[in-house]
């Protein structure tokens, strides 16, 4: 029953974490559409508005990246206990892929803070 309870916890979880991705991606489309404002009258406000949602989307990734990264590894501390070699790989696997993402969201941060410190504009960053 414990097992089911947490299962059911990270689901609700995961429902926030989609919601939330709705959001980022709203606001996503409202920082571009503020990015082309600024190319068609070079309204600085609009500019720098546009930077500081992208930043603020990408660090909202990274605290997404980390909790599936930290999900992960507490699963596998509770797989060890019920020793299935499938499941351990699965989980492996998922760690991998969290740890990817989790790596790709600080470069992508990294490159946000290059872009905004210099004046090259590349886009979405």
């Amino acid at each position: 029953m414990n097992n089911f309870k947490r299962k059911l916890e990270l689901l609700n979880k995961e429902d926030l974490i989609w919601l939330i991705y709705y959001f980022i991606v709203t606001f996503a489309v409202i920082a571009n559409n503020l990015r082309k404002k600024y190319y068609y009258t070079y309204d600085l406000k609009s500019l720098n508005l546009s930077k500081g949602i992208v930043t603020t989307i990408l660090i909202v990734a990274l605290f997404i990246y980390l909790y599936f990264v930290i999900t992960t590894i507490d699963n596998i501390k509770l797989i060890k206990e019920n020793i299935s070699n499938d499941n351990i790989r699965v989980e492996m696997e998922r760690l991998v892929s969290a740890t990817l993402f989790l790596a790709g969201g600080i470069i992508a941060i990294l490159a946000n803070i290059d872009a905004n410190t210099s004046n090259i504009d590349i886009g979405f960053f």
